[in-house]
């Protein structure tokens, strides 16, 4: 039997509940609902502790010699799609990591912005090298993490639209050890329905699936005075913002049902583009800055770091520094520069890390040099699309 046939009834259901659209008069009623949280919660111009508790990041305690008082400087990487290569250049040449990989960052933290997979030969390559980091940043008193993007939930749910021709054979060969047998029982009762090539790869990033299993994650994580999500957050979504993010990590080790309101639809924490797309690189409209302020004082935070949406003008601020975009298209089936967001622990100072695709050497940007021009046009339209229907 598979070592995940119960994770694979929990996917099973989750699908059926990601197929069901919610009714206009619900998706009212939460809305309503949701703005009386949100009064509620910035009537008295405090942050929700329970909702900041939820989200914080545990960090590891400061190893001897490091200074206690001081908040830990931020690194912030977006979407890496499979490009391990171009994220370890970056990490070195920021000086996050030493001329041999090793974490060189003390008591640093590093959040990754999701989306990991597709789109590379070798999607599994930066995952390990963020994992073997962590564990070295852990030894250092600092962390690694990231949170889930919309590509780990469409490989999850069997939607392969993104993964390359050649995005398969290192999953056939991690699961060699698998039986046909073993994979058919992990693949239940779509077994006979999920094409050839697709089912090692399948079987390894369903919910409890071994890859899976590894990259399980929260959807959103607070880190200091940053909220970090993948797509963003809207005002609407906080009531339920905590649980939905304990729920999406337990979903994809296999340990409960697939919190479908969260990780479907193009205005969900995963796929809103509200901070992100107006065009990429400029002012998202007033409204979506205004109600960012809401969402900002409701956790505690003073800014909120984004990907998903590849930026022209590389990793820039908007609404007067209170979001980041920090996707810059860095894999190379973008050919975007690899850049990373650091917000330094004494002085709160942001500045951007922008290594330029076939060089070796890093250029700081201030905050307010960000947008001055466009450092890469990107080699074609590669925004996601959103299922037709929810997945």
């Amino acid at each position: 039997t598979s070592p995940h046939q119960g994770g694979r009834r929990r996917w099973m259901r989750g699908q059926r509940m990601a197929g069901e659209a919610a009714s206009p008069a619900r998706t009212l009623w939460l809305a309503i609902l949701a703005g009386q949280w949100v009064a509620g919660a910035i009537g008295a111009g405090s942050p929700t502790p329970a909702l900041r508790t939820a989200l914080e990041l545990k960090l590891p305690c400061r190893t001897a010699g490091q200074p206690g008082g001081e908040r830990r400087t931020i690194y912030a990487v977006g979407d890496v799609h499979g490009d391990a290569e171009a994220l370890r250049r970056l990490l070195a040449a920021a000086g996050v990591t030493d001329a041999s990989g090793l974490w060189n960052a003390g008591d640093s933290v590093l959040v990754q912005s999701g989306d990991l997979l597709d789109r590379h030969s070798d999607d599994l390559a930066p995952v390990r090298l963020l994992r073997r980091l962590r564990r070295g940043a852990r030894e250092r008193g600092g962390e690694v993490a990231w949170i889930l993007g919309n590509h780990e939930i469409m490989n999850a749910v069997g939607d392969m639209r993104y993964v390359p021709s050649d995005g398969y054979e290192v999953y056939d060969r991690l699961m060699r050890r698998w039986s046909s047998a073993q994979i058919d029982a992990a693949l239940g009762a779509s077994a006979d329905r999920v094409p050839a090539r697709e089912r090692a790869r399948l079987a390894a990033l369903m919910p409890g699936g071994l890859v899976a299993r590894a990259i399980a994650a929260p959807m959103a994580l607070i880190v200091g005075d940053s909220l970090f999500c993948h797509g963003g957050v809207r005002a609407s979504h906080l009531p339920y913002l905590a649980d939905w993010s304990r729920e999406a990590e337990a979903w994809l080790r296999g340990d409960g049902p697939m919190p479908a309101n969260a990780l479907t639809g193009v205005d969900s924490p995963i796929w809103s583009r509200k901070l992100s797309s107006s065009p990429p690189g400029e002012e998202p409209p007033a409204s979506a800055c205004a109600e960012l302020g809401l969402v900002l004082s409701a956790t505690g935070c003073a800014r909120i770091v984004v990907g998903h949406t590849p930026q022209p003008y590389g990793a820039n601020g908007a609404c007067d520094g209170r979001v980041w975009r920090v996707d810059t298209g860095m894999s190379l089936m973008y050919g975007g520069p690899a850049e990373l967001l650091r917000i330094d622990g004494a002085t709160g100072e942001v500045s951007v890390c922008s290594l330029p695709r076939g060089s070796d050497e890093a250029v700081w940007l201030c905050a307010e040099e960000t947008c001055a021009v466009p450092r890469y046009a990107p080699l074609q339209d590669m925004l996601d699309v959103a299922p037709a229907r929810p997945l």
